[in-house]
Parts: C-alpha cells; structure tokens; sequence
C-alpha cells in the first residue's frame, strides 16, 4: 500500500523520479536510486501539482545525477548525504581530534558560522564556489586587519581538512577545496628587546591600567623574558609546576604536544633568578593558595589588552618597537645570543626541535651589530664613500661605478 502513494514520473539509468502528494494540490519530488540490494532516497523539493517549470527542474536534476552516477562523478552515499549539515560533521570531526588542537579547529568552525550564519549548510551546497567564497571572506578580513594571514590560513587549512575526510568517508564525491591556495604571507618582523633596551624598561615605572594589576603583568612580563616562555605555556602553570633542584635552584618540567607528527616532547627548563624573585613576589601577595591553583591567575583574559599595557610602558622608556607578548620569548632567545650563548643550548632552552629555529635569532644579532656599527661615522671622505657603497649593497641596491 505505501509503493501507491508514489507516482513514478520518468525512468533514468540507475534512478526513477517519483513524487508523492503533500496535499490536495502540492507534491514532493523525490529521487529513488537502486544500487543492487541498495536503495538511496533523495528529496527534491515540493511544488505545486500545476507547476511545469518545477517539473522539468526536477527532470533536469534527475539527469544530472544518473549522469554522474554513471560516469562515477559522485556515488549513492554522496548522494544520501546531500541534505545532511556540514556543520554538524565538522562538529562530530573535531571532537575525534586530540583535546590540545581542538581550540583551532574550533576557531575555523567559528569563522565559517560567522560567515555563513546560523543555517545548516547541507553537503549538496558544498560547491567550489562556495568554497572560493569563503576564502575572499578571509582575505577580507586580513586586509581590513582583523585577522593575521596566517590565522587566516590555518583556517583554511583546517576547512580543506574537512572537506577532504569527508570526500574520503564518501560524503562528498571529491573535496571541492582542492583548487583553494593558500593567502599570500605577510612579512612579519621579529620584535625583540635588546639587553641595554630591556634594562631601559625595567628601569622605567610600568603604566597604571584601571582594572588590570600592573604588578601581575610586570611579573608575568619578567617571567617571560627571563624563561623565553610562550605566553600560552607560561598561564597553564600551576604552583605545583615549579620544583627544587635540591642545590637551590628551581625548574619548570614542562611538555609541548603541538601535532601528531612531533608528538610528545618534554623539556626541564631551568629557572632564572629574576624569574624565580617574580615568583616570590607574586607568592607574598597570596596568603592562601593551593598547589594546583595557577601562577598567573588574574591575567587580563585578552591578548589585547596585555600588548596596549606593554607598548604603553615602552613608550614610557622611550622604546618605540610594535612589542607584543610573544616579544619578550624573542627577547629572551636574543639576549641570551648577546650574551654569548651556544646554539644548541639556547634551542634546548627554547623547547624548538631543531636548532634550525633557533638559528634565525643569530641573524638578528648580526643585524642588530650592523645597525649599531653603522652609527659610528666615517673619518674621511674615502671611507664615506666605502661605507655609502656597503650600505647600499646591504640594501639590494647598486653600487656606483
């Protein structure tokens, strides 16, 4: 009784259109696919029973998809899977990755709600175009600065990702992110302090922010810059984390889980005097505290609002240089070179996993020696004309014949 309610209304290679009514005067054009043992419905839409420009729609996707059927374009999961929300895969696909990275696949998802909104975003509308769309939405953003390019890209990565476990699960008869490049990097300089720079600032009395604890931040940027700390790293530590050397020294056992591929890597980081003298500061304001509670608690919850008061305390000491939180672990990397610091030390120190990171701090170092030596001026006119050519050729220019 129930094959009686659906009327056949054209036979193609491996599929009928069929219909069903709704109503009195509206029906709803469906597709039956036949796979051996296997049957696939797919809904159209719904149209009214008079309505001939929705029939021959409905006839010309019939063909569309017996076509691909056919020449294995697509194949009947795809199909099924046409009506099912994209969202809701991506959300089932982050949480099956490792807890450390989902805050990333997180932030993609965030971005491509925002842009397309709150509807669901079935399979059947994942078209190149659309993915094209989305990466203009990002480009956009980088270019009004709302986002970094990298960011940018790492979201975009993270929804070709997608894209592409849903191809292989079948779901998708190809990703349609595989022609989406990656946006253009911008040339980020690396900010850093020198050490007459940093004993400048610590020098100079830190700025007053209503409603941040200038005293946190002072210590959380001594820190920093005396253990090279990623930011990120430095406000998961809890008390518990600092431990005795037993000769009076402390140290941080720290463990970095950054991807699947470099996999687990823990370090013991020894602490600095001026790190450990922060952490004493911080503990005589505390006079109830547990182990498992965190050093830097109270930090501002925004990066923001952490670089304005850095930048702020900069230019109170005279030091013009667009510093950021990250800065002060640059920083660190850099006066520990000035100081005469091995290459493979200072990259242990880091927590890099090469020393082909650390390597380009060196560079940095010749730069900031080559600025400095340039300004010394020339004793004679010879030598004003050697040092214009060097400076030119350290430019890319061309000398003079």
């Amino acid at each position: 009784m129930e094959r009686k309610k659906y009327k056949v209304i054209k036979k193609f290679a491996g599929l009928r259109l069929v219909t069903r009514h709704t109503t009195d005067s509206r029906i709803s054009y469906m597709l039956v696919i036949q796979r051996g043992k296997r049957r696939v419905y797919e809904t159209l839409f719904a149209a009214s029973v008079k309505d001939t420009a929705k029939r021959n729609e409905a006839i010309s996707i019939a063909l569309e998809r017996s076509n691909a059927l056919n020449k294995q374009t697509t194949t009947v999961s795809a199909v099924a899977s046409r009506k099912r929300d994209f969202f809701e895969f991506f959300e089932q696909f982050v949480q099956s990755k490792r807890p450390l990275s989902q805050k990333s696949w997180r932030t993609a998802l965030v971005h491509l709600r925002r842009w397309h909104g709150n509807d669901p975003l079935p399979f059947g509308d994942l078209t190149k175009g659309l993915c094209h769309d989305f990466r203009a939405y990002l480009e956009k953003a980088v270019l009004k600065g709302e986002m970094k390019a990298t960011s940018a890209n790492v979201v975009l990565g993270k929804f070709k990702a997608a894209l592409n476990e849903a191809a292989a699960r079948d779901l998708l008869p190809f990703s349609p992110a595989a022609t989406l490049k990656a946006l253009p990097a911008e040339n980020s300089e690396t900010v850093f302090l020198t050490s007459a720079e940093l004993a400048q600032l610590f020098n100079t009395p830190s700025p007053t922010v209503r409603g941040v604890d200038e005293h946190l931040l002072r210590c959380y940027a001594i820190f920093l810059v005396r253990t090279g700390f990623a930011p990120v790293d430095a406000q998961k530590l809890v008390w518990a984390d600092i431990q005795s050397d037993g000769k009076g020294g402390f140290f941080v056992d720290i463990v970095r889980s950054k991807t699947r591929r470099t996999g687990v890597r823990s370090a013991r980081v020894p602490l600095h005097a001026d790190a450990v003298a922060a952490l004493l500061e911080l503990r005589k304001r505390l006079p109830m505290f547990n182990l498992t509670d965190k050093i830097f608690i109270g930090l501002p919850t925004g990066a923001t609002t952490i670089i304005r008061w850095l930048r702020r305390w900069c230019a109170a000491a005279n030091i013009h240089k667009p510093i950021t939180s990250y800065s002060l672990r640059h920083t660190y990397a850099t006066t520990l070179f000035e100081a005469g610091g091995d290459l493979y030390s200072i990259s242990k120190l880091l927590l890099h996993s090469s020393t082909n990171h650390t390597a380009r701090y060196t560079h940095l170092i010749d730069e900031q020696k080559r600025a400095t030596l340039d300004l010394l001026p020339p004793l004679s006119a010879t030598a004003e004309t050697v040092h214009e050519g060097v400076y030119r050729a350290g430019k890319g220019g061309e000398n003079d014949a």
